[in-house]
């Protein structure tokens, strides 16, 4: 193992901790380090996590996690966090067209949960505005479409 999986390592001890800020210390001390390194993506991905379920800072997690799609675009850990980000701050259409742009070139697997919510939601009424796209959505990555959805 080399220095920047130890240094990785160990601010995912601290992230599990819940010790975010000293996590965060590392994580940006790894990108100093090793901003090349092929693991830099996913401290991206972790900081973003630390600031959109720990610190509750939806605009540093979508800042992270930007950072995280522009060295590896296809990672849907990246996408989705970039999405619930995007939602949190009422930026639903923002949202709708990063979910879009990750499933056209893959297949849904953490996204799938995302996709069933949004599915209940158009039921309820909600994000009635992109109820082609979820549709397509749903259909594309073989997830049930309620047959109220499929007759409107």
């Amino acid at each position: 193992m080399d220095d920047a999986d130890k240094l990785f390592e160990q601010a995912i001890k601290l992230r599990n901790k819940n010790l975010h800020d000293d996590a965060i210390l590392l994580l940006k001390k790894f990108i100093k380090l090793f901003p090349h390194h092929s693991k830099t993506y996913g401290v991206y991905v972790v900081l973003s996590g630390i600031y959109l379920n720990g610190k509750i800072d939806y605009k540093k997690s979508l800042s992270y996690a930007k950072k995280s799609k522009k060295l590896k675009k296809d990672n849907e850990l990246s996408s989705l966090i970039i999405y619930l980000c995007y939602s949190k701050l009422d930026e639903d259409g923002k949202a709708i067209r990063e979910m879009i742009r990750f499933l056209k070139g893959n297949k849904a697997d953490l996204y799938k949960i995302t996709i069933e919510e949004l599915l209940d939601g158009l039921k309820k009424g909600y994000m009635t505005d992109y109820q082609n796209q979820i549709l397509l959505m749903a259909k594309n990555n073989e997830i049930k479409t309620p047959k109220k959805l499929l007759k409107s």
